[in-house]
């Protein structure tokens, strides 16, 4: 049984915000006791996400995320140069995959 705590747990009424972060920590840990139960659905919606992140199908990744709305405000505020995300932009892990993969052979880094 999960239920969700506040910041305010024990301590006052929650404010609307401390219900809305209990709320995504309840849904971070039930998702998580799902993948460790072995869920197939779980299961299935992070091999979807991890095919969606390795694809950098943005699209995709807002649709399984547990948080679209939140997920696709971040990487909208935070911008990228690049089809990576803002983090690792010219040097993002997938893109140096995939050149190596299409048979670019070794590859230079850009200047950051």
């Amino acid at each position: 049984m999960l239920c969700y705590l506040t910041p305010a747990e024990h301590l006052g009424l929650p404010t609307p915000e401390h219900v809305k972060q209990g709320v995504i920590a309840f849904k971070i840990a039930a998702h998580a006791a799902d993948v460790a139960r072995g869920n197939p659905r779980a299961l299935e919606r992070n091999r979807r996400m991890s095919e969606a992140r390795y694809r950098l199908d943005w699209e995709g990744q807002f649709a399984l995320a547990l948080f679209p709305e939140e997920a696709r405000r971040l990487k909208e505020e935070r911008g990228s140069k690049t089809k990576a995300c803002s983090m690792c932009g010219p040097f993002c892990p997938m893109n140096l995959v995939e050149a190596v993969l299409k048979g670019k052979g070794r590859m230079e880094l850009p200047v950051a």
